[in-house]
């Protein structure tokens, strides 16, 4: 009962960072010069995103077979955890960045999150 209370913004909370991350990672990777870059940085990120998503599904697919308490929030937990880490290491590929614009993003989704969640009563 705790996971599904706590899953719920915290999932949230990393998929509008995922969000935010993956609009900064589209931005800078658009401005790449070569297409190969390109294609080379978009399969890094399926790469990074591409097994915790797989695992999410396993698990939403497990909860349909097995009755798992609590899965579909966990599932969303890791979903949107790896689409956070994997937009996150995708940045981070494109060269160094400043603490600047990381802690406007972190603090720019925490704002959103906590205002999506005060509209819909959960804080």
């Amino acid at each position: 009962m705790l996971l599904t209370g706590l899953a719920a913004p915290l999932a949230l909370i990393l998929a509008t960072y995922a969000a935010i991350t993956g609009l900064s990672w589209a931005r800078r990777v658009i401005a790449e010069p070569r297409r190969a870059r390109q294609a080379g940085l978009a399969l890094n990120l399926i790469r990074r995103a591409g097994p915790p998503l797989a695992a999410a599904l396993l698990l939403l697919l497990a909860d349909r077979i097995l009755f798992l308490p609590d899965a579909p929030a966990l599932a969303a937990l890791i979903a949107a955890a790896a689409l956070a880490y994997g937009a996150h290491r995708g940045l981070r590929d494109l060269g160094p960045e400043d603490w600047r614009s990381l802690i406007t993003r972190l603090l720019l989704s925490t704002a959103l999150s906590l205002f999506v969640l005060w509209q819909f009563d959960f804080v």
